[in-house]
């Protein structure tokens, strides 16, 4: 699945880039989609937020999120308590010379972002641990639980980000 435009800012460039990230058909992996796709009815009337899905990070996206204040990158993570909202702040790589990828972490991407643009946004992800990544189309129970949390929080960052 390619990225897919949620969301673009009408008056230029966002404040906050949204991107949700995974697979839709393997199970807690569809976490970061699923929640994009939730956000967009609240978001939808904001000028200063652009939400993305995406099956994983990849070098052009560094365009989209250069000139953005804010990014959140929105997963389900392997490692941690199953259904618990963990946020992490995102730095770039320190490392100067990144060899192209099909794949990148956020990390990644902000160092490919900084080193073409020039600069990276602040940034953090929200992962919830995920139970179960076989294929299906369905959260499992702990994953789905925490979607309300999960959105709470990237709704309370949009708020910080673009009121302050």
């Amino acid at each position: 699945m390619a990225s897919v435009d949620r969301h673009v800012a009408k008056t230029g460039t966002p404040r906050v880039v949204i991107i949700g990230f995974g697979s839709d058909l393997r199970g807690d992996d569809a976490l970061g989609p699923m929640v994009a796709r939730e956000l967009e009815p609240l978001l939808v009337s904001r000028d200063d937020v652009r939400l993305e899905t995406c099956q994983g990070l990849t070098p052009d996206l560094a365009l989209l999120i250069a000139d953005a204040q804010t990014v959140i990158f929105v997963d389900c993570s392997a490692d941690g308590p199953v259904g618990e909202v963990i946020r992490q702040e995102i730095e770039p790589i320190a490392k100067s010379d990144m060899s192209m990828v099909h794949f990148l972490d956020p990390a990644a991407l902000l160092t490919w972002t900084q080193l073409l643009y020039g600069r990276a946004p602040e940034a953090m992800a929200l992962t919830v641990p995920g139970q179960t990544f076989e294929i299906s189309e369905t959260l499992s129970p702990p994953v789905a639980a925490a979607v309300p949390k999960l959105i709470d929080q990237v709704m309370s960052i949009v708020g910080e980000v673009c009121c302050a």
